[in-house]
């Protein structure tokens, strides 16, 4: 969840640095008073991933486009009908995009243009 900077990486739909709530796992030594300290919290890419800025829920591979194009194509899809309802004939499309958003589909439309040239 953390770019080259070690920030944490923009939410796809709103640009927002966190904060996220993930579903992670942990070892815990439980008591009848309770628990004790807690190992390690770990998730991957398919973890259950929400922004708490605006909502945005997916998988942590969501936010940090860690899957190739192809296991994104759920995502992409999402984002531009979810896009076309947010837009009017007068808006244009980049008033409701997100600089990584942008990105990411200029890399997802490239990628998608260089398997239909090979094939």
């Amino acid at each position: 969840m953390y770019d080259e900077n070690d920030q944490l990486v923009p939410c796809p739909k709103c640009g927002e640095r966190g904060p996220y709530h993930i579903e992670a796992t942990s070892t815990f030594t439980v008591m009848a008073d309770g628990t004790d300290d807690y190992g390690d919290v770990e998730w991957s890419d398919d973890s259950a991933c929400e922004c708490a800025q605006c909502g945005f829920d997916g998988t942590v591979a969501d936010f940090t486009g860690s899957r190739s194009v192809p296991d994104n194509r759920d995502f992409w899809r999402k984002t531009a009908v979810e896009l076309f309802d947010q837009c009017s004939s007068r808006d244009s499309v980049e008033e409701h995009l997100s600089q990584t958003q942008i990105e990411r589909l200029h890399d997802a439309l490239n990628e998608y243009i260089k398997r239909e040239e090979q094939s």
